[in-house]
C-alpha cells in the first residue's frame, strides 16, 4: 500500500479532473430516506458541517430546509462546482486538517469518510468528534466490505463492515455508535452501503 499522503492524493486528483461529469452522475441521487434518521435528531435551523460535500446535493437540500450549511471537501474543483450549484461557499479542506472546535449540531458523511486511508480513521473521527456540540450527531456512510482497496478509477476505498466500523470507533475513545443499518445503492449499481448515527461519549 502507498503512504497515506499519496493515496489521498491520488483519490483527490480524480474529482479534481472529473468534477462536473461525477457531479452529474450523484446530483440527483435520493436520499430523503437517510435524511430523515439524521435530521429528527437535530433542532429546526440547527447547523450541519457536510464534510465531503462534492456535489453540493446534500448541502443545497439542508440549506433549502432552513439549516445553516458549512460545506468542505478536499477538491478544489469539487468545491468550485458545489458552490456554483448551491450558493453555498465550500471550503477546500481535508478532513485530516478540519480545525472547528464544539460548533456543530450535526455533521453529515455520506460517502466521504471511506476515502480516508484506515490508518487515519481513529485521528480523524476525533477531529469530527471536537467539532461536534454535546449532544451533537453524527451521520457517516462508507462501501460495505472489509478490504482497503483501489477502485477502476484508480481511488482509494476502505470499506467496513460493522464490526470493523465499530472497532475504529470505540478506538477514538470520545465517540460512540448510536445506530447503524444496511442500505442498497441509491443511483447505479449493486453496491450496499454500511449507515451509521454517532454521538459523543458521555462525559
Amino acid at each position: 500500500m502507498k503512504p497515506s499522503s499519496e493515496i489521498q492524493d491520488q483519490t483527490v486528483r480524480f474529482y479534481d479532473e472529473h468534477a462536473g461529469e461525477h457531479a452529474e452522475r450523484t446530483v440527483a441521487v435520493d436520499m430523503s430516506a437517510i435524511y430523515t434518521p439524521f435530521l429528527e435528531l437535530l433542532p429546526a435551523g440547527g447547523m450541519i458541517l457536510d464534510a465531503g460535500c462534492g456535489s453540493g446535493r446534500d448541502s443545497k437540500f439542508f440549506a433549502e430546509k432552513g439549516y445553516k450549511v458549512t460545506a468542505i471537501d478536499a477538491s478544489a474543483a469539487y468545491a468550485k462546482e458545489a458552490s456554483k450549484r448551491t450558493g453555498v461557499f465550500v471550503r477546500v479542506m481535508r478532513f485530516q486538517d478540519l480545525d472547528y472546535g464544539s460548533q456543530f449540531d450535526g455533521i453529515w458523511a455520506c460517502a466521504s469518510l471511506l476515502h480516508v486511508p484506515r490508518g487515519q480513521l481513529v485521528e480523524v473521527l476525533n477531529r469530527f468528534a471536537r467539532a461536534l456540540k454535546p449532544h451533537g450527531v453524527f451521520y457517516v456512510s462508507v462501501k460495505e466490505g472489509t478490504d482497503e482497496r483501489f477502485d477502476k478509477e484508480n481511488r482509494y476505498f476502505n470499506d467496513m463492515n460493522e464490526a470493523t466500523f465499530r472497532e475504529q470507533v470505540e478506538d477514538t475513545r470520545s465517540l460512540r455508535v448510536r445506530r447503524t443499518w444496511l442500505t442498497g445503492n441509491r443511483g447505479a449499481g449493486t453496491q450496499t452501503w454500511l449507515n451509521a448515527i454517532l454521538g459523543l461519549q458521555e462525559p
